[in-house]
Formats: structure tokens, C-alpha cells, sequence
């Protein structure tokens, strides 16, 4: 089995978690998909792909959650 384009969609997603893109606009899911359900080494690391972003969301969601009730609390100090 070819490793090559598996290994390019793993790191395109990188690339992207790390500049903040937690939405992959046009990233190639059904891909990511095939990655995830291969037996192997490389289909372990596109599972920890998928719980990187699922954390990294969360915790952008708990940030935003964060932010929302100081900038509420702001509001009412002034």
C-alpha cells in the first residue's frame, strides 16, 4: 500500500492545526476517513489526527466560552 498521498493529507491537517484552522475548509475528509480506518501505524496516527482536533476544538470552544463571560462581566463593571 501507497503511503505517499496518506502522508500528505496527515500533514497538509498539521500544517493547518498549526496556523489555527481548525475547520480544514476543502481538506479531503473522505481521505482522512481511509487513514483513520487503516490497521497500521499510519492509520494510529490519523486516529491521534482526529483526537488532536477534536481537543484543539474543544478548547477553542472552552476559550471562546472564557472570553464571552469576561467581555459580559466587563460590561457590567462599566
Amino acid at each position: 500500500r501507497s503511503i505517499v498521498n496518506p502522508l500528505h493529507l496527515v500533514i497538509e491537517a498539521i500544517g493547518r492545526f498549526a496556523k489555527g484552522d481548525l475547520v480544514l475548509e476543502g481538506f479531503d475528509y473522505a481521505g482522512s476517513r481511509k487513514i483513520v480506518a487503516r490497521s497500521d501505524e499510519l492509520g494510529e496516527v490519523g486516529h491521534s489526527m482526529d483526537e488532536l482536533l477534536g481537543g484543539l476544538t474543544r478548547i477553542s470552544g472552552e476559550i471562546k466560552a472564557a472570553s464571552a463571560g469576561v467581555s459580559a462581566g466587563a460590561v457590567q463593571l462599566s
